[in-house]
């Protein structure tokens, strides 16, 4: 079993989906699974299945492929946090109120403990059960609550002052949408998660795959 800091990011997120495959794919369910299988569904290479698996043991039969349950099991061992982390939320437009919706955080072992915004008009109302404060509360809410965590769904030109803000008062890791890249202290962890990269990322595999059938 390998600890968790000696695995690559990039596997870190290729494993993530397996685990998710594992748990929604029917042939997972029960029995076993092959790694062709799993590579096929997820647009992946078979090696590259097999390497980033190997880092969760030795298990397996050639031919046969993965026992499904024991696994998820191993995945779990290593990815997933026996603790559960609460967050915040900075920035309730119509992103972060979709986040404030999604039930997925949940299943992570994440909670959102308060949500923050600058506009009157949202302050003091409830997305599900997670109330919008004041930004200006911001930095006591984190100290007093011990918040490690911060996902920020503003504009790009509000993002730095924020996360100094966030980080200043405690937090340790961040969840960024903004479309700017944020300066932090080293042991502070970013996440950054540009939507606007990934679409145009994808239009241009598109374009190339549209280009190549009809060259």
């Amino acid at each position: 079993m390998t600890k968790k800091g000696s695995i690559p990011e990039r596997t870190v997120k290729r494993t993530l989906t397996y685990l998710r495959a594992l748990t929604n794919m029917p042939k997972a369910s029960s029995g076993s699974i092959s790694s062709e299988n799993l590579a096929s569904h997820l647009g992946l290479s078979d090696a590259s299945v097999r390497r980033d698996l190997a880092y969760f043991g030795k298990f397996g039969t050639p031919g046969v492929g993965y026992k499904a349950e024991e696994l998820k099991e191993s995945i779990l061992a290593v990815m997933s946090s026996q603790c559960l982390y609460r967050g915040v939320l900075i920035g309730v437009g119509n992103l972060g109120a979709a986040l404030l919706a999604y039930k997925g955080l949940k299943l992570a072992n994440f909670d959102i403990a308060a949500a923050f915004d600058r506009d009157p008009k949202k302050i003091g109302k409830t997305y599900g059960s997670v109330k919008i404060l004041d930004v200006k509360e911001l930095a006591h809410f984190i100290q007093q609550e011990g918040i490690e965590v911060a996902i920020l769904t503003v504009p790009a030109q509000s993002a730095q002052a924020v996360a100094d803000m966030a980080v200043a008062a405690g937090v340790k890791g961040i969840l960024n949408f903004a479309p700017v890249n944020l300066s932090v202290p080293e042991e502070v962890l970013v996440s950054q998660i540009d939507l606007g990269i990934e679409l145009e990322s994808l239009l241009y595999f598109l374009r190339e795959r549209t280009h190549s059938a009809v060259s």
